[in-house]
């Protein structure tokens, strides 16, 4: 995980120790990259209703985890409907 993408999700949200713990549960749980699992346990944390991605591992490890996720390539009008449903 480059410390660019760490600073940069920090800045915007702030990572807690709790986060890092996660994440790295989540990469030895489902075989996923650092970055991805960090997303996972940011929209975890954060209690957000939905995570749009074009990663489809992302995808399948986010709902493995209870969250709503949605592949924006493979359903972009699922993800379109959603996003005019909260706007």
């Amino acid at each position: 995980m480059s410390l660019g993408f760490i600073d940069e999700i920090s800045r915007i949200r702030g990572i807690q120790r709790r986060d890092l713990v996660e994440s790295w549960s989540l990469v030895l749980r489902h075989h996923i990259y650092e970055a991805d699992a960090l997303q996972i346990s940011a929209t975890k944390e954060a209690r957000c209703d939905i995570l749009l991605t074009a990663d489809r591992r992302l995808v399948q490890a986010a709902r493995e985890e209870g969250i709503e996720a949605i592949d924006i390539e493979a359903e972009p009008e699922q993800a379109l409907k959603h996003i005019s449903k909260n706007t």
